[in-house]
């Protein structure tokens, strides 16, 4: 695995933490941090919702890019409406999502291939690697040639985006797809930790 695509993707998730902060504030105006600690959750999630709705018309490098414009008009909406934005809550946040991404990047180093006995790696890659190639959703079976796919994609076609954003090959953005998925879910479990025992006095 390359050092410098493992560095473009982190800083392309933290870059869409920021970009989703006003609206993840606007989402979770209730909770103490704002919703801070759920930025890149929410950004994850937006633009997974505006690929898939555009993907169905057309799926490339542009659907990528409205996804993100997507994202940027709904904080845009979000920040004229005077939210209130926690951004030292959200360094904290960057320092665990980083922590926990280049955790698995670790992991993955050990043994980042698509081996058998490996569970679904070779149907991961498959759909990742079906995604890249087609222009449309859903997109081919690559085990039922000129057939669209009967299967759950959406962590895949969000891994093909975050592909396309960065111009990265399947083969490098399987891992570090995983590694920012893995990340996301251990910051929004720190996020609403943090809401909880705010809720119950606890520090």
């Amino acid at each position: 695995m390359e050092l410098g695509i493992v560095l473009v993707w982190l800083g392309l998730y933290l870059a869409l933490g920021v970009l989703a902060l006003p609206f993840a504030s606007l989402l979770f105006s209730m909770t103490p941090d704002r919703g801070a600690g759920l930025a890149i959750p929410t950004a994850f999630a937006a633009i997974a919702l505006f690929s898939y709705w555009i993907g169905q018309v057309q799926f490339g490098v542009l659907t990528a890019l409205l996804a993100v414009l997507g994202l940027a008009l709904f904080s845009g909406v979000a920040l004229r409406r005077g939210v209130t934005i926690d951004t030292s809550r959200y360094r904290q946040a960057a320092i665990v999502f980083t922590l926990a991404y280049l955790l698995l990047i670790l992991i993955r180093l050990y043994r980042p291939g698509a081996v058998p006995g490996g569970g679904e790696k070779f149907l991961d890659f498959g759909l990742l690697a079906s995604l890249l190639r087609g222009s449309v959703l859903p997109p081919q079976d690559m085990w039922f040639a000129g057939e669209p796919v009967q299967y759950y994609y959406g962590g895949h076609m969000l891994a093909a985006v975050f592909a396309m954003l960065t111009d990265t090959a399947p083969r490098f953005a399987y891992n570090t797809a995983l590694a920012g998925y893995f990340a996301a879910y251990v910051t929004a479990a720190w996020g609403l930790a943090g809401t909880l025992a705010s809720e119950l006095d606890r520090p």
